[in-house]
């Protein structure tokens, strides 16, 4: 079954850990530095769209899923037309 899942891109120390542990809802917070690094100070070129693409394949199979604040993650956001809320 589809869903409508919300987008929530979340700066440190808004909760979203303590969200996750406590709702029933099924809920991804994606690290995106798993994304933007190949290893210890080597920075991946993909990097948002890699990023972009998981995101891509978790929209309509989870509920919420939380990503990255950074400036380059929240305009690839937009320019790949994923709605998303900014908190802060």
């Amino acid at each position: 079954m589809r869903t409508n899942t919300i987008v929530v891109s979340g700066f440190p120390g808004v909760g979203k850990t303590e969200f996750s542990k406590y709702t029933s809802r099924k809920v991804a917070d994606s690290d995106s530095s798993r994304f933007k690094w190949l290893s210890s100070g080597v920075v991946n070129l993909e990097f948002p769209n890699n990023y972009i693409t998981h995101i891509q394949g978790n929209l309509g199979s989870i509920d919420i899923q939380f990503v990255s604040t950074h400036k380059d993650v929240r305009a690839a956001l937009v320019g790949n037309n994923i709605n998303f809320i900014l908190v802060y």
